[in-house]
């Protein structure tokens, strides 16, 4: 069958002979199934405000199409580094982009000197090997390959005994990173005191043994099942 054609329902009639009396003609109702027509082929909708989730908390653009955003979804806050895009004059999110719970972004927050330093570095071209756990294999990373702070989640292969990064991430470039500094201070203003009374787990009474962070899925995710 062609490309959006349907089968229809066609009601017709035929001339056929009476039984019994050959001579006598009449009309018989029958139903043609084999009979198509062409379907309107699916036009594709334009995105609506209606059809988006509601506004985020907050929105600050850092160039190059990302934004640092803060929204809530189903009771719980988060921090995105997210790509839009702009269709009839209004701006969508893409899946492109990391969301952070606010202990990981906190922790980037209290990194931003160490980061700062690590670009220094870079710049003056000596060796940089920065790294810093996030939670929950989310790291920051950089190194002297690309000039970009890396935001990523990493994971480990079944098999392996190393981790490795996957696509769920971000790549800012050092002005990106000094456009998202810029905008801690509104964001610590939108958060209010929920970022003031978020605790670092490491620092939290069940860690101040080391087997209750050897057993954190938070801390140790790799090998807290081992423990």
């Amino acid at each position: 069958m062609a490309p959006h054609q349907k089968k229809t329902t066609c009601w017709k009639t035929q001339d056929v002979e009476t039984p019994g009396d050959p001579g006598k003609i009449r009309k018989r109702l029958f139903i043609d199934l084999d009979r198509t027509e062409k379907e309107e082929p699916l036009v594709k909708q334009p995105k609506t405000e209606d059809a988006t989730k509601k506004e985020p908390m907050f929105r600050g653009d850092i160039g190059r199409n990302m934004y640092l955003v803060v929204s809530e979804f189903l009771g719980q806050i988060r921090v995105h580094l997210r790509v839009y895009e702009e269709e009839d004059g209004n701006l969508f999110p893409t899946k492109k982009g990391i969301a952070l719970d606010l202990e990981k972004w906190k922790k980037i927050t209290c990194e931003a000197d160490e980061i700062d330093s690590a670009i220094d570095k870079y710049d003056a071209e000596m060796p940089v090997s920065y790294q810093k756990h996030l939670g929950e294999n989310y790291y920051i990373t950089m190194d002297n390959k690309y000039p970009l702070v890396n935001i990523r989640k990493w994971w480990m292969p079944p098999g392996e005994d190393e981790i490795v990064p996957t696509k769920k991430g971000a790549s800012i470039t050092f002005e990106q990173w000094k456009s998202v500094k810029d905008l801690m201070p509104e964001v610590q203003s939108k958060l209010g005191d929920l970022l003031e009374e978020v605790e670092f787990c490491e620092c939290s009474e069940s860690h101040q043994n080391q087997l209750g962070f050897l057993r954190c899925p938070r801390c140790n995710p790799n090998e807290c099942m081992n423990h």
